[in-house]
C-alpha cells in the first residue's frame, strides 16, 4: 500500500468523507483543494467537481459522460472519457466510472473500460474500498453498496479484462 493517490483523488475522498456528494462553501473546497496541492480550476477540468455560485461538490456518477446512447437506445463505453481518464490520471474517477459501468454494463463492461487503463489495478481496488469504509462508517448504505459490489466483482473483472487482451494479442497473429 505504498502508492500514493494522485491530489485531485485525494481531495475528492476528503470532500466526499466530508459531504458525499453535498456541495460546500467555495472557500472551504479551495482551501482543502491548496492543501493537496491542486486547483479547483483543475478538478473542475477533469471533471471531478462542479463549481459555482459559491458553491463546489463532487460530479455524481450520472453526470459523468461514461456512456454514449447508441441509435437502438443502448448505452455503449465513451471512448472520449475512457481516454480522458487516463490523461488525467484521478483515481477518483476511474473507480466513480466503475461503479457506474458495473451497475449499467456489468463485469464485462468494466472488463473493457479497465483494457484502457494504465495505472495500478491494485490502488483502485484499495480505493474502491478505502470508499466502501468511508460510506459504511457514515452510514451510507446506498453509496457503500456501488463500492463492495465492485470490490467482490474484482477478481472476476480482472480475469474478464485478461481474457480480453489475450483474445486481442491472438487477433493480431
Amino acid at each position: 500500500q505504498g502508492e500514493r493517490l494522485d491530489a485531485a483523488s485525494q481531495f475528492c475522498i476528503d470532500l466526499f468523507a466530508q459531504t458525499a456528494f453535498n456541495s460546500i462553501k467555495f472557500g472551504e473546497a479551495d482551501v482543502l483543494a491548496r492543501a493537496k496541492n491542486i486547483s479547483t480550476d483543475e478538478l473542475a477540468n477533469i471533471g471531478a467537481i462542479i463549481s459555482s455560485k459559491g458553491k463546489v461538490r463532487l460530479i455524481d456518477r450520472d453526470e459523468m459522460p461514461i456512456f454514449i446512447e447508441n441509435p437502438d437506445k443502448s448505452k455503449s463505453l465513451n471512448q472520449e472519457w475512457l481516454d480522458s481518464l487516463n490523461e488525467c490520471d484521478c483515481s477518483w474517477l476511474w473507480v466513480q466510472s466503475l461503479v457506474e459501468i458495473l451497475s449499467r454494463l456489468g463485469q464485462k463492461g468494466c472488463a473493457i473500460a479497465l483494457s484502457n487503463f494504465n495505472g495500478s489495478d491494485e490502488m483502485l481496488k484499495n480505493l474502491a474500498y478505502r470508499l466502501y469504509q468511508i460510506s459504511e462508517k457514515k452510514k451510507w448504505a446506498q453509496e457503500g453498496t456501488g463500492y463492495n459490489d465492485l470490490i467482490v466483482s474484482w477478481q472476476d473483472i480482472m480475469s474478464q479484462r485478461a481474457e480480453l487482451s489475450h483474445n486481442e494479442q491472438q487477433s493480431l497473429f
